[in-house]
């Protein structure tokens, strides 16, 4: 099970795991051993401290995209999208204006990141979102709103918001 929630797409690395004991009829199907799932991706969000079921995690599918997800690309200028610094398998966030402020949508997954032909000094960068906030950076995009990518450290559980 996980130490701390974690959303869609995340990567289980060795320190987000934990092991618990519970009756056997309430663990009845779930994975038994955690280190299988060390480098498996999220499927689904998950909280923590409720053992894995076997679907909920896994290989990435080229052109699959995971349940309530849904996948935009962006062409950014260089600073706008971390200097070029991204990789793919990173988290990030968007910001967009949206009425008199901005909204912080994410996490995202960074898929993809490569050269926009032509154009030096931009950057095509492929994301899954949350398929509602995806939405909403396809929309920024349409209107020619500006858009930033921002990374941080994710946030302690409970400690609530975005980073």
């Amino acid at each position: 099970m996980l130490a701390r929630a974690k959303p869609v797409g995340s990567v289980l690395a060795a320190g987000d795991l934990e092991t618990r004991v519970f009756p056997a009829a309430a663990v009845a199907g779930t994975v038994a051993d955690p280190q299988a799932l060390v480098g498996k991706r999220l499927r689904a969000s998950w909280p923590a401290g409720v053992p894995f079921l076997p679907e909920v995690v896994g290989e990435d599918v080229p052109g699959e995209l995971l349940p309530g997800t849904a996948e935009v690309v962006v062409d950014l200028g260089r600073a706008a999208a971390l200097d070029g610094r991204l990789v793919p398998g990173e988290t990030v966030w968007a910001v967009v204006p949206e009425g008199n402020g901005t909204a912080v949508l994410g996490p995202a997954a960074v898929l993809g990141v490569g050269p926009v032909e032509g154009e030096e000094r931009r950057v095509r960068v492929r994301l899954r979102l949350p398929a509602d906030q995806a939405r909403r950076v396809a929309e920024a995009l349409l209107q020619n709103r500006s858009l930033y990518l921002y990374r941080a450290a994710a946030p302690e559980s409970g400690a609530g918001g975005t980073p």
